[in-house]
């Protein structure tokens, strides 16, 4: 498919088992020739084969146009029988350059640090996508499955799909994690930290969408003590309903957070705030806190809290 695809959902084998290679050529015999034979940089075969069975990063597939002009498109492709394959509609202006000149280039690799992939080039071959194995199999690898509106959209068309078949002929791999390790984790850092922050601010904004969009579903948050609000509250609608809810009905206006201190290493968040509130009697209900947040792919997964439980009594329960 001729589009970078969205987050992936679910990752397949990537031995590809589909129906034999057509193509106009013969192929080369592999027992004499591996695409690994020309490979270079830090990573050995197996590596490599991992790699490429593993990541749901695009292609960036790189041909010539007539003009002398390099084109780059990005597909979806998939690992299996020493080659990379991928799919295109037959009138694509992808289809027009490969018929053109079978020569490409190529580069697999994520956007975001720490930076590593393979590159290299080859020959791509052209032919009729006779069985939708390797399309199913695509849409199972990118978008989790084909039940898509877009997946059935493909399916629906796929007569009209081309099967490319990528053989490379060199091979380069790089991997700088272990020189970015401390970029990376400083990056990290910093970005949690932030997350943590717009969750404080937003919630003091009395901004709940952005609150709620900050918080992962299967969020944990656990308040520490011998409150009525005390305890381990598993779900984000848990949250919401058995501790924020309860908690807010008997404040006027929430809970504003002065945050006083922030300590931040990778995806991990301590944060130390003062609050400040007032019962609906009209009660100021002023409390000191220490949240140690946990983050996960952008979204804070868990929360523990510590207070002055005996002011949360006092205040929030005096008939306790």
């Amino acid at each position: 498919m001729d589009a970078s695809p969205g987050p992936a959902h679910a990752v397949v084998s990537c031995r590809y088992t589909g129906p034999k290679i057509m193509t106009a050529a013969p192929v080369a015999d592999l027992g004499k020739h591996s695409m690994f034979d020309s490979l270079k940089g830090p990573w050995d075969r197996e590596t490599a084969i991992a790699f490429l069975e593993a990541s749901t990063c695009p292609i960036r597939l790189a041909c010539t146009a007539a003009d002398g002009y390099p084109r780059v498109a990005s597909l979806w492709y998939q690992y299996g029988d020493e080659a990379l394959h991928c799919v295109t509609h037959r009138d694509s202006a992808l289809a027009a350059l490969l018929r053109q000149d079978a020569r490409v280039g190529f580069e697999i690799s994520g956007d975001a640090p720490p930076y590593f992939g393979l590159r290299g080039q080859g020959d791509a071959q052209l032919a009729p996508l006779d069985d939708v194995q390797l399309l199913e199999s695509l849409l199972q690898r990118y978008l989790g499955g084909t039940q898509s509106r877009l997946g059935r959209w493909l399916l629906s068309r796929a007569q009209e799909e081309l099967w490319i078949c990528i053989r490379p002929t060199r091979l380069f791999s790089w991997d700088y994690r272990e020189r970015m390790a401390d970029t990376v984790s400083d990056a990290t850092t910093e970005a949690s930290k932030q997350v943590v922050l717009d969750f404080i601010n937003a919630s003091n904004r009395g901004d709940m969408d952005t609150c709620f969009a900050l918080l992962a579903d299967d969020l944990v948050w656990t308040d520490v003590g011998t409150t009525p609000f005390a305890g381990r509250y598993e779900g984000k609608q848990a949250v919401l309903a058995e501790l924020i809810g309860p908690l807010f009905s008997r404040l006027e206006a929430g809970i504003h957070m002065t945050v006083e201190q922030v300590t931040a290493e990778n995806d991990r968040v301590v944060v130390v705030a003062s609050g400040q509130a007032e019962t609906l009697e009209g009660v100021p209900y002023n409390n000191s806190y220490c949240q140690i947040f946990s983050l996960r792919g952008g979204l804070i997964h868990s929360v523990t809290e510590y207070c002055d439980t005996a002011l949360v009594n006092a205040v929030l329960a005096p008939d306790r």
